[in-house]
């Protein structure tokens, strides 16, 4: 929401001249240009992040102004704060070390009497640990270095995708390190043969075109971490609590996969150009055979292979092919569709590759207000 916020140069100028505090709560907070080039160039204003849940309240804070030397992208949530003991436990209940992931324990003064009327839940997330009363957040974090706390997201949010654990967390992180995104947010979905793969959607200060952002993360995280889908839009929805509408979001890739299995269909018919697509791609890829709406990425493209499939593809129709087409339309319906739209009377020219600069490329879909 901070970010929402005051995340361009223009809003942050319409700041009063007399602020001396920003206290953010709720979300992690991440520290985008325009706010970091404002706290640089007022050094008396602090950034204040905390941390707290409903049990609770606030229990950690950390701050940051401009005149320290180092202002991170990715907040840390900080030290306890007074009245409040916060430590970290392992699935198993055992300590964790530096760097190591553990769920968020929570014991002092701070803590609240229990649940009203609910002693089932009461029970699951209070308990008695040593003689003293405690409660497990349900949220993860890590130790750094500096002995400080760095919040990594919900236990619900540790998935687990083609066999590895994923952090979803940590994959934001990485998409949030390219310097045109400034909102993104990631999350588990299903294919049509409920494959569990993630997906990503993000909102950026530029042209960041899915394919660019798709090389970046590459460069960034192991292969299992990286979103099969990457969605760019204008916002990203919002819910009545103030975070990101998650709900919503699975719902556009629901429509979206929809619209992708309905052309995968249309395009499953007979066809000498889907025939010639299809056996170029399952050799450039060494693929016994690839599903018309199977992504050229899953499948274990690279922007060599591409490249090879590019030149085949235009050999064999005898016009030219970029591979940028194929970073484009990466499945075998959505690069076909393009062909046989480019060969339709119509357009009143043979196949040829789209401009670098002009082709087709995703568009940003706004969210109903």
């Amino acid at each position: 929401m901070l970010t929402r916020l005051f995340g361009t140069e223009e809003r942050l100028a319409g700041l009063p001249s007399n602020l001396t505090d920003i206290v953010t709560a709720g979300e992690q907070l991440y520290i985008g240009e325009a706010l970091r080039a404002y706290l640089k160039g007022n050094p008396s204003v602090r950034l204040h992040n905390h941390y707290g849940v409903s049990e609770s309240h606030v229990v950690t804070a950390w701050t940051v102004s401009g005149a320290d030397p180092v202002v991170p992208v990715k907040a840390p949530i900080g030290g306890a704060v007074a009245g409040a003991k916060v430590w970290l436990e392992g699935a198993s209940g055992q300590p964790v070390r530096v760097g190591e992931v553990g769920e968020v324990v929570i014991a002092g003064s701070c803590l609240a009497l229990g649940y009203l009327n609910r002693p089932e839940e009461e029970g699951k997330r209070f308990a008695q640990v040593n003689g003293e009363r405690v409660y497990r957040t349900g949220d993860l974090a890590r130790y750094l270095p500096s002995g400080l706390l760095e919040f990594v997201g919900r236990v619900d949010d540790r998935v687990k995708v083609r066999g590895h654990l994923v952090e979803l967390g940590d994959v934001e992180t990485a998409l949030r390190g390219h310097p045109a995104v400034q909102e993104c947010a990631v999350d588990v979905v299903s294919t049509a043969s409920d494959e569990k793969q993630l997906a990503a959607w993000y909102t950026a200060s530029a042209s960041c075109e899915p394919q660019e952002l798709r090389r970046y993360l590459a460069s960034q995280l192991p292969s299992f971490m990286l979103p099969s889908k990457l969605y760019p839009c204008e916002t990203l929805p919002i819910g009545p609590t103030g975070k990101v509408d998650r709900a919503a979001l699975k719902q556009k890739d629901r429509a979206v996969k929809a619209e992708e299995r309905k052309t995968a269909a249309d395009s499953q018919k007979p066809g000498p150009l889907l025939a010639v697509v299809r056996e170029v791609l399952t050799q450039a890829l060494e693929v016994s055979d690839l599903p018309a709406d199977a992504s050229f990425f899953d499948a274990g493209a690279t922007s060599f292979t591409l490249a090879e499939a590019a030149q085949a593809l235009g050999r064999r129709l005898g016009v030219g092919v970029l591979a940028v087409d194929l970073f484009r339309f990466p499945t075998l319906a959505r690069l076909t569709a393009e062909l046989a739209r480019r060969q339709a009377p119509e357009e009143g020219a043979a196949i040829g590759p789209s401009h670098p600069g002009v082709g087709i490329a995703p568009r940003a879909v706004p969210w109903p207000s």
